[in-house]
C-alpha cells in the first residue's frame, strides 16, 4: 500500500499548494497574478500525476490479480 500513500500525500501537497496560491490571488498582492496562477498550475499538474499513478496502479494490480487468479 505504499504506493497509495504516496499518491495520497502527494495529491494533499498539490491541494496545500492550490490553496496557498488561490490565497495570494488578491488585488493588493505586490506580484500580480501570474505567479499565483503559474503555482496554481503546477498544482493541478501535480494532482494529475497524482491521479494518473494511481490509476496505472490500480490496473497493473487488476491485471496481477487476473494473472494469479
Amino acid at each position: 500500500m505504499r504506493v497509495a500513500d504516496s499518491v495520497v500525500t502527494g495529491l494533499n501537497d498539490a491541494f496545500q499548494r492550490l490553496d496557498h496560491a488561490a490565497a495570494r490571488m488578491t488585488p493588493n498582492n505586490p506580484e500580480g497574478y501570474t505567479r499565483p496562477l503559474l503555482q496554481l498550475h503546477e498544482a493541478e499538474t501535480a494532482a494529475q500525476v497524482s491521479l494518473a499513478v494511481f490509476r496505472h496502479w490500480n490496473e497493473n494490480i487488476g491485471r496481477l490479480l487476473d494473472i494469479l487468479a
